[in-house]
């Protein structure tokens, strides 16, 4: 620790674990916050931080006072620690005081359902951010985040993938509101969940709309048996070819397990056969699309 300091143009610090044994205690995040400061007190400015597999249980307690000193930071990555509720406090409250941060990585950090609050009030005003890994968190409730993410100007890059719970109805909504509000997302991926046999109408739509989603992936986890309905599948193509129609982005999107027969196939493709009155009955007027059916 005392070495960093020193090192006047570092750019990024990375402290990782490989043996689980092992865990900073109490005294190496208080070497660390020490180390950090006296960093930024002459000149350093970091721009990229990883903590791997190195929390204790009370590491909340000296989180913050590490990441304070870091104002210009971009990039944080948690990936593979357990986190507790004042971990998450500690990076919400960076989230909403620090204006740099580009990218975070939450992945295979154990955040409970209490904790996810936490993350999603710092997100309101984490208005640079761009990338958020949230994959492998089996009892996060994303419903809230997804949501505040709406409202993120530069948001490009959502990855949920094993995320249990973003399979519910509330999920899907906040997706949806999600591809209609915002004007940056490129990359969504929902693999490993079977959010896919939730999907709605108005999901579709928006997607058929959304001009800059390139990248959806919707893969069906392999433990579960695929129970995608006919209908979904293809308002799913119907969704596809309006994006088309409407000179949308969309260019990659993965289904794998989600169509397990001949017959979803079949419904899928048969989606993209669109119309002028398909499109009028989702994006137009309803009234003026009876009134082409009687043409």
């Amino acid at each position: 620790m005392a070495v960093i300091p020193k090192l006047k143009k570092l750019k990024t610090l990375k402290l990782c674990n490989n043996n689980t044994r092992y865990q900073f205690n109490e005294d190496g995040f208080k070497f660390l916050s020490k180390a950090i400061s006296y960093f930024h007190e002459n000149g350093g400015e970091l721009q990229k931080l990883q903590f791997k597999s190195i929390f204790c249980r009370r590491s909340g307690e000296y989180l913050y006072p590490v990441l304070k000193c870091l104002p210009n930071i971009q990039v944080l990555n948690f990936r593979n620690n357990t986190l507790t509720n004042e971990d998450c406090k500690a990076i919400g409250r960076v989230l909403s005081d620090f204006k740099q941060i580009k990218e975070l990585d939450l992945s295979n950090t154990a955040i409970q359902l209490s904790h996810s609050k936490e993350i999603a009030d710092g997100l309101m005003r984490a208005k640079q951010l761009e990338i958020i890994k949230l994959r492998d968190n089996n009892q996060l409730d994303a419903v809230q985040i997804i949501y505040n993410l709406a409202f993120s100007p530069k948001i490009n890059h959502i990855d949920l993938t094993n995320v249990e719970k973003a399979n519910s109805a509330q999920t899907v909504e906040a997706i949806f509101k999600l591809l209609k509000i915002s004007g940056s997302i490129h990359t969504l991926l929902l693999g490993g969940t079977t959010i896919a046999s939730s999907l709605t109408k108005d999901f579709c739509v928006a997607l058929g709309e959304n001009k800059t989603l390139e990248h959806l992936n919707m893969d069906y986890p392999k433990t579960h048996n695929p129970n995608l309905p006919t209908s979904i599948a293809q308002l799913i193509g119907m969704g596809c070819a309006m994006n088309n129609r409407k000179n949308g982005s969309l260019t990659y999107l993965s289904m794998m397990r989600s169509m397990c027969s001949h017959g979803y196939l079949e419904s899928f493709l048969e989606g993209f056969k669109v119309s002028d009155y398909d499109h009028e009955m989702w994006y137009g007027d309803a009234k003026v699309a009876r009134e082409m059916t009687k043409e």
